[in-house]
Parts: structure tokens; sequence; C-alpha cells
């Protein structure tokens, strides 16, 4: 799998994952009706012409084209330029079943919360002293892994915030994690 699709999903084994070339027509176009997603480009209905690749079928995400990321955009006029700027006849695709992204999507979620529990619960016997000195990083973005590492608190601190801030902070990383 493409490197920024493994650190975006890195437990997960990809079964639908597949390449392919895209097929362009000069007067029909690609044949493809396509909706834009958090994902790529879903599609949505494949015309017989231009004859395409039969990996590209309805519920099919095309995730990357001709080695641009199509994963992650938020805004829908993004997706199309990159999209765009690639769309061309032979272009290499890679593609994955839009059902296995979603369950990838949530196989995510169920790990970090795990880990964030995993976390809370270690840091009780932690001392707050532990973490003075750490070199923290402010913000790190990865451009294909989608990586926002921004430092909250200290362990000790949100240890101490209570179980109506830990569940109002858990609850504002989902809506995060959902938008991204």
């Amino acid at each position: 799998s493409p490197p920024w699709l493994a650190a975006a999903y890195p437990q997960h084994r990809w079964q639908s994952l597949r390449g392919c070339a895209l097929r362009v027509d000069g007067a029909a176009g690609a044949g493809l009706d396509l909706e834009a997603s958090e994902f790529g480009y879903i599609i949505d209905g494949v015309d017989p012409v231009p004859g395409q690749d039969p990996a590209l079928v309805p519920g099919v995400v095309l995730l990357e084209i001709s080695g641009r990321c199509l994963h992650g955009f938020s805004d829908d006029d993004c997706l199309e330029a990159a999209f765009g700027e690639n769309f061309r006849d032979g272009a290499r695709l890679v593609v994955a079943r839009l059902d296995e992204l979603r369950s990838a999507r949530t196989e995510r979620r169920d790990q970090a919360a795990a880990l964030a529990d995993d976390d809370l619960q270690s840091s009780c016997a932690e001392d707050s002293s532990a973490h003075e000195g750490m070199d923290i990083p402010e913000e790190v973005i990865l451009e294909h892994g989608h990586i926002v590492v921004t430092p909250i608190c200290r362990a000790a601190e949100l240890q101490s915030a209570g179980h109506d801030a830990v569940s109002a902070l858990r609850r504002d990383l989902e809506a995060f994690a959902d938008r991204h």
C-alpha cells in the first residue's frame, strides 16, 4: 500500500486495494460517475465506453491518481483540482472499496480510543514532574498521514481534570477525527 495509506491506517490489512490504469476517450471522457468524499472519489457508476478496468466498479474509491493522494480532502474544489491535474488516459489509479475504508476508519478510531484509555490509566501512577524538560513539539503535520500532534496538557493535569472534562475532550477528538 502507498506510504500515506499505511500511515493513515497503520494496523489495517487491505483486502480490496488495487492498482489499475484510467482509460480516457477523447469524446466520451472516462465514463465514470464520481462523488467527492473524505476518502477520495467514490465511483457511483461506470459507462461501457471507454471500457474501464474491472477494478473500477460502483462502491470503489479512487484514492490516488498518478501518485497524487486524493484521500483526506475536506474541500471538494481541492479534490477536484488534484484529480484534474492528473486526469489523462493511462493515469495510474489506486483504489479500494468504500466499505473497507469505512471499516479501517472505525478500526483506527477504536485503536486510538483504547490507547487513550491505556494512557489515561497509566498516567495515574505518573508524577507530573516526569514531563518536565520534555521536548514536546508545538505542532507537527505530516502531509499524507494527516497526523497532527498538539500537546493539550500533561498527563497528570488531564487526570485531575475530572470525568466530564475528559469526556468532553474525547468527544472533541472524535469529532475532529470524523472530519479528517
